[in-house]
């Protein structure tokens, strides 16, 4: 019997109903698993195919759904490749193989998958030209490179330009590139010719906006400022240019701006000068990019974080002029941006990992507490406490369906639906090896509001029916032939 360890959140991906993602067992090593339903509230798991015969890792990853198939990069013996899958044993095929140097800087699995007026984007490395944009239609014959960006050769190995950040807007693929000392904004319309430099700035942030393509990039003086652009010169630009108070918003200067799309209009946090990092908004414009409220005050400002959209709203952790942290929401402006919790429920100074589940979301207070909100100050409450060993022992909080899906204390999975009477505890002790991680459930993830995302390392028998608790499977073993797994 082989066990198993748990999936990796950025090696699994919801599609069509199936939930594909990177499973390991000690025979085969990380190959390619999918679920399928085979009645109400039960799901089977089956290994499509051992990708890289024997225990070594295929590592598939970067699961995309196009043109009605699977679309996902793996390594086999021969070396990187694009793979696609329609989800039966007999269903997978070879799209492109790339000959990466191994363990050169070439060497990299395909990755960033995008979708663009239906063409297929991502990023991969061969000798020739190093790590570059490529497409593909999904055949053979039109999977190629769309541009070799950076065809320089050092020591023998063509780098390439590194494309990453691949975004869709204004029916263009935009992406950042390397160039000579900082990732520059580049577009592409998937030709050769039509593959060009933007900006050359150290762009960041790239995200699509009501059909603009809005990110962070510094002005002249090297400060971090807020950009939008249409894919030419003329419309590229920081979108405070001339401010109407005369204080242009810059972004901190670490790189971890706090920035989140909502309804059509850019929430950031920026600092005018005047009154320190605060809560702003953009549609692009000039005129539309302003503070939304100055919650720090005179005395301090809010360095607002967990910046999360619900209900058209917008959720945000943020600090007042008494220096109390709270959760606040915010409608976009300044007399719809209220504060949540009340002075007596701040404990301490670190809510986190605000999580949306439908139209609620919850999050974790100070002292290790759990909450939920509706995005209203009447339907923001305590909801239950979760009896634990340490601070910060709730972690990983995850939707799965209308429920929230939680860990506790390393080894307890948890679940809640909203009500304290119905936040329980699902299966703990786990771990059953004698390795402190063995039996950590970690990286859920939802299929068809099941949580499907916990794997774990046991000797127990698989649970692939625990319709109570909606819990596709907790643990398995293999048997049987492949690719059957009960």
């Amino acid at each position: 019997d082989a066990q198993f360890g748990e999936i990796d959140r950025a090696y699994a991906a919801l599609v069509n109903g199936s939930l594909f993602f990177a499973g390991s067992d000690y025979q085969h090593g990380q190959e390619l698993f999918h679920t399928t339903t085979v009645a109400p509230s039960v799901q089977e798991v089956r290994r499509l195919t051992d990708i890289f015969d024997g225990p070594d890792d295929s590592s598939a990853s970067e699961f995309t759904n196009f043109n009605g198939r699977t679309y996902f990069s793996a390594r086999d013996v021969e070396g990187a490749a694009l793979w696609s899958t329609d989800g039966t044993p007999t269903g997978l095929r070879l799209v492109k193989r790339f000959d990466g140097e191994l363990d050169g800087p070439d060497d990299v699995l395909p990755h960033n998958l995008t979708i663009v007026n239906g063409t297929l984007f991502f990023v991969a490395g061969d000798k020739a030209h190093g790590v570059e944009l490529w497409k593909s239609d999904g055949t053979p014959e039109h999977t190629v490179l769309v541009k070799d960006i950076e065809p320089e050769i050092l020591d023998g190995f063509a780098f390439g330009s590194s494309p990453a950040d691949l975004t869709s807007a204004h029916g263009l693929l935009f992406f950042t590139a390397e160039g000579p000392g900082n990732r520059q904004l580049w577009k592409s319309d998937g030709t050769e010719a039509g593959t060009v430099l933007v900006a050359d700035r150290d762009v960041r942030n790239l995200t699509e906006v009501n059909g603009r393509l809005m990110f962070a990039a510094p002005d002249d003086q090297s400060v971090s400022r807020p950009w939008v652009s249409d894919g030419t010169d003329a419309g590229t630009h920081i979108v405070t240019d001339s401010h109407p108070e005369g204080n242009s918003p810059s972004l901190p200067d670490d790189g971890a701006t706090p920035w989140v799309s909502v309804n059509g209009t850019l929430v950031f946090v920026a600092d005018d000068g005047i009154h320190g990092m605060e809560l702003w908004k953009s549609n692009g414009t000039t005129a539309g990019t302003v503070m939304v409220r100055d919650i720090g005050g005179s005395n301090t400002y809010s360095a607002p974080g967990e910046l999360t959209a619900l209900n058209g709203k917008l959720l945000f952790v943020a600090t007042d002029h008494n220096n109390v942290t709270r959760l606040w929401k915010s409608d976009g402006t300044a007399a719809g941006t209220i504060p949540l919790t009340t002075a007596s429920a701040e404990n301490a100074p670190n809510i986190r990992d605000v999580t949306t589940v439908g139209s609620v979301a919850y999050f974790v207070d100070g002292l290790g507490e759990l909450w939920k909100t509706n995005g209203t100050l009447a339907g923001t409450a305590h909801l239950a406490s979760v009896p634990v060993d340490y601070y910060g022992a709730i972690h990983d909080l995850t939707a799965v369906g209308n429920s929230l899906y939680f860990v506790a204390n390393i080894d307890e999975l948890w679940k809640s639906d909203g009500t304290e009477a119905g936040t329980v505890l699902v299966e703990s002790n786990f771990s059953s090896t004698g390795r402190y991680d063995d039996g950590a459930p970690q990286d859920p993830t939802a299929i068809n509001g099941t949580c499907a995302g916990y794997l774990f390392n046991t000797n127990s028998l698989a649970n692939l029916q625990t319709t109570n608790v909606k819990l596709a499977f907790s643990v398995f073993k293999l048997a049987g032939a492949v690719p059957q797994i009960s």
